[in-house]
């Protein structure tokens, strides 16, 4: 394992199903409002234009998460002037979970 990768590790509660479920819910109805995504050294994070509607949504989205996710697992939601910002860390940032969120276009490991 090269010092930058952090380990895949098995985190989820879910069963296969539901986790396909949730996946599918947050790619669809939570993630494709965010105006930026960046790739963090342990993890992912998302922007989004601030709201109460969103900021509503984004809180309720990390409290379900933190029901089925592992320990290791860090939901970080903060606001600013520019945005709300969701940071999930904890995990490779280049994790099956992660590229699962993604639009099928953008869905593959870069080379490297």
């Amino acid at each position: 394992m090269s010092p930058e990768r952090l380990p895949t590790v098995s985190f989820c509660t879910l069963s296969p199903e539901a986790l396909r479920e949730r996946l599918a819910v947050i790619r669809d109805e939570v993630l494709s409002h965010a105006t930026s995504s960046e790739v963090l050294p342990d993890g992912r994070a998302w922007s989004f234009r601030a709201g109460e509607a969103r900021r509503a949504q984004l809180e309720e989205l990390v409290a379900l998460e933190r029901e089925c996710c592992g320990d290791g697992v860090a939901f970080e939601l903060s606001a600013s002037e520019s945005g709300l910002r969701l940071a999930v860390r904890g995990v490779d940032p280049w994790a099956d979970v992660f590229r699962a969120l993604e639009p099928e276009t953008r869905r593959r490991r870069p080379p490297g």
